[in-house]
């Protein structure tokens, strides 16, 4: 995503791929240093190069939320026969300091554990304070008849990269 944003600003094209480039190479440990060191770019780029950090291995995954979602949910056949499950649960913060909350994954699974479909639910509340807990529910109208049981997750809150 960065690289996509420097090669924005830098006219895109070849030299956004280029700036992408670096950048990757950069977050490789050793990546800038052995880079500098092959002596294939301009003196300018080398010496750019050469003054990065050695980050280490760098994660690009988002972290893990402390909080934890239990939920339930009950199949209701339609009148024109569909079927439908109505969904409810609990987001718990077990954590001393208020948490951002992201979208809470509702995925309609198979028998054998394929997920069919994921539904998104979106909390009543951006934050749960600490120690606290935050109710949700949903109905998933016009499910997939081979779904048989439902998984819940947390999806991580975008702001919870920076």
């Amino acid at each position: 995503m960065r690289a996509a944003r420097l090669g924005v600003v830098l006219g895109g094209g070849g030299l956004g791929l280029l700036a992408g480039a670096l950048v990757a190479l950069a977050v490789i440990p050793g990546g800038a240093w052995r880079l500098a060191e092959a002596g294939r770019l301009p003196a300018s780029a080398r010496e750019v190069l050469a003054r990065l950090p050695d980050l280490g291995p760098v994660s690009l995954a988002a972290p893990r939320s402390p909080l934890e979602v239990v939920g339930e949910a009950v199949r209701r056949v339609l009148p024109d026969g569909g079927s439908a499950f109505e969904v409810s649960g609990t987001i718990r913060n077990p954590t001393a300091e208020a948490r951002r909350v992201g979208e809470i994954a509702i995925r309609l699974m198979a028998s054998d554990g394929r997920t069919l479909e994921e539904r998104i639910v979106r909390p009543q509340a951006a934050t749960i304070p600490a120690g606290g807990q935050l109710a949700f529910s949903s109905v998933a109208v016009n499910a997939p008849a081979e779904a048989t049981r439902v998984a819940f997750a947390l999806r991580p809150d975008p702001l919870d990269r920076f």
